[in-house]
């Protein structure tokens, strides 16, 4: 029981201490690299940036697992490694011989060392994964033949026939109205002193229900010369009825 219990506190603290005497040195800018080649293209490049993010200076040491990746620091033929202060970057090229293999898709690995200058101990490593795909494309399908499918049943769509409707003309409707009655004025002779003063007779026709008798219509005789009618016969009522 005393055992376990102390297991496990020994062990996070030996990780914090395998941490403290192991501190990480390198840092890259990638840890996978996928180049896609074809025939006529220009030789895969890469620059891989290394960085010392230890706590002093170190060696670094870069190299390759296949002969078709060569390595060498930027600017430089054939060198694979560089001292680097604490904090520094170094760019490394990776060339990619894309001619010394054939087609299809091919794997290799760059492996980066962090060395210590005093004892030549390994303090970080770290790998790059690299894969070149060299005029690769996705395997052909099998050339065994296969039974077609059989073709689903399918319902046809009816044909939609547009329906003409027909044409409805609309003609205005006249409003028919009863035929106005008619108004006859009639004028009368002015009776004597004696007599009252005759008065207009409106007539009007029966309503529209009824068929009105048409009966001719009377002149209507202009006012000044029913005054001078008026005029005459009052004269002639007056010496009637003094010398006769």
């Amino acid at each position: 029981m005393i055992e376990q219990i102390f297991s496990k506190f020994v062990w996070p603290f030996a990780l914090i201490l395998g941490l403290v005497y192991n501190p990480a040195y390198i840092q890259l800018g990638s840890e996978n690299l996928i180049f896609d080649y074809e025939t006529g293209d220009n030789t895969p490049l890469y620059y891989l940036s290394i960085k010392n993010i230890g706590g002093q200076k170190a060696r670094f040491d870069v190299s390759a697992n296949v002969p078709w990746i060569f390595v060498n620091q930027e600017g430089y033929d054939n060198v694979k490694n560089i001292q680097l202060e604490r904090e520094y970057t170094v760019n490394f090229v990776l060339n990619i011989r894309q001619e010394m293999v054939k087609n299809g898709k091919h794997f290799g690995e760059v492996t980066v060392e962090a060395i210590n200058l005093g004892d030549q101990s390994v303090l970080d490593s770290k790998k790059v994964s690299v894969i070149l795909n060299k005029n690769y494309f996705a395997p052909a399908p099998s050339s065994q033949t296969s039974p077609l499918p059989q073709a689903e049943e399918t319902t046809p769509t009816p044909t939609l026939v547009p329906i003409k409707s027909p044409t409805i003309s609309v003609q205005p409707i006249k409003t028919i109205l009863p035929p106005q009655p008619t108004v006859t004025v009639k004028s009368q002779p002015k009776p004597g002193p004696t007599q009252t003063t005759p008065s207009s007779t409106v007539q009007t026709s029966p309503s529209p229900n009824v068929v009105p008798t048409k009966s001719p219509a009377e002149t209507i005789k202009p006012t000044n010369v029913i005054k001078k009618e008026s005029f005459i016969k009052r004269m002639w009522s007056f010496f009637r009825d003094k010398f006769f």
